[in-house]
């Protein structure tokens, strides 16, 4: 019996003296698994000097709203050589009112693809033979009709962006969204100028021609804004080129409650966002959704 109490007792010594120490190579392990793959994660992490490049996800949607016409349309450049000439993005909305907004809509995203590919490091070249697509609207139609142009260039991690008129170029990142293409419509041009006198700007959105555009492309002499210098973009931005009727169904604010990690997805869930909020005086709504990611390594 005291034999048995003696190896009973040596064997709970045993058990318990290495339970610290196995307690201590388990930590030792997981420190290792940590380093490791803390140094495989610096290894592919994006300070914004990596050389990796980005790729774009695509998904799109062209849907009507109240309206007795499609006249929002939409280019998406050939993504087989995106590695060379980029990936170039177009939305155009045309005028409502007007006889040949959706002609001439067409005719602005039909421009764009013709003249693809643009050479990404010279915007000014891009941008002039944008007015040229406006002025031959112009020639042809003679203000009878015009549409807006939002459209994006993306290459090697970075972004241009071409506007005229007042559709949308979001960008969507960590979680907040924000326009960075300025509108040329009244509105702006009343915020500016009750800004400049000092006075609040409440009753410029309230203003029955706010959303009137100022200019457009098919306009005598449209004037395209453009960046002077490439964006930046980073592994989980999204970038939407979209026409206004889906910033007045769903506010910039709450457009990234609806971005997953595919476009797809995001895409169907703003979409149908849009349809399900039935409002009476909704406009055509269409918009490239972009997001940029790694491939899996």
């Amino acid at each position: 019996m005291v034999e048995l109490f003696e190896i009973d007792f040596r064997l709970g010594m045993a058990v318990f003296i290495s339970i610290p120490v196995f307690l201590t190579a388990l930590v030792a392990f997981f420190y290792f698994l940590d380093n490791y793959f803390n140094q495989y994660r610096k290894l592919f992490s994006d300070n914004g000097h990596t050389d990796r490049q980005l790729r774009c996800r695509i998904a799109y949607f062209s849907e009507r709203g109240a309206r007795k016409r499609q006249e929002d349309s939409y280019y998406i450049s050939p993504l087989r050589n995106a590695s060379q000439d980029g990936v170039v993005a177009v939305v155009a909305d045309g005028i409502g009112g007007l006889k040949y907004g959706d002609d001439i809509a067409k005719l602005v995203t039909n421009g764009v693809g013709d003249n693809f590919p643009y050479v990404f490091d010279d915007p000014e070249t891009n941008s002039t033979i944008l007015r040229g697509i406006s002025r031959n609207i112009y020639n042809h139609y003679h203000l009878e009709g015009g549409a807006t142009l939002a459209m994006v260039h993306i290459r090697n991690n970075y972004m241009n962006m071409y506007s005229c008129g007042d559709s949308n170029i979001i960008l969507v990142r960590d979680d907040k969204a924000y326009i960075l293409n300025p509108k040329q419509n009244y509105l702006s041009v009343l915020v500016e100028r009750h800004s400049s006198l000092g006075e609040t700007t409440k009753s410029a959105y309230l203003d029955k021609d706010a959303k009137a555009l100022v200019d457009f492309m098919g306009n005598s002499y449209s004037r395209v804004t453009r960046t002077f210098r490439p964006v930046r973009l980073y592994d989980g931005d999204y970038v939407i080129v979209s026409s206004d009727g889906l910033t007045d169904a769903i506010p910039l604010e709450k457009i990234p409650e609806y971005l997953h990690k595919r476009a797809v997805s995001s895409a169907e869930r703003l979409k149908f966002t849009v349809r399900s909020s039935r409002r009476p005086s909704q406009d055509n709504y269409t918009a490239v959704i972009i997001r940029m990611e790694y491939d899996i390594v």
